[in-house]
């Protein structure tokens, strides 16, 4: 089952992207500020703009984690720099979201 790991800046964001997540079928899960080893998922949901963004960023990478990021530029250097598999451009509509965690 795929799970989704959710970082971002605005705790109402993250409780719609979780529940978006669970009504498609996956597990879903909001991320604390610091990575911890223990947490292991197959997308990561991200706002750069959230602390530990980044740190959660570069803990999943390695572990071959989808990453989607919620707002910027998909040609941005940040979107490269990490590998976004996708952006969700902001403001988003539920179908955006559900096309960017490969859902719609």
């Amino acid at each position: 089952m795929t799970h989704v790991l959710v970082r971002l800046d605005t705790p109402v964001l993250e409780r719609l992207v979780v529940a978006v997540a669970e009504r498609a079928g996956y597990t879903a899960e909001a991320l604390p500020v610091q990575p911890r080893n223990a947490v292991d998922g197959d997308v990561l949901v991200l706002d750069l703009a959230a602390a530990g963004g980044d740190d959660w960023a570069a803990a999943v990478r390695p572990r071959g984690t989808r990453i989607v990021l919620i707002g910027g530029d998909p040609q941005s250097d940040d979107a490269r720099r990490l590998g976004a598999a996708a952006v969700v451009p902001l403001p988003f509509d539920l179908a955006d979201l559900e096309q960017g965690l490969g859902i719609g």
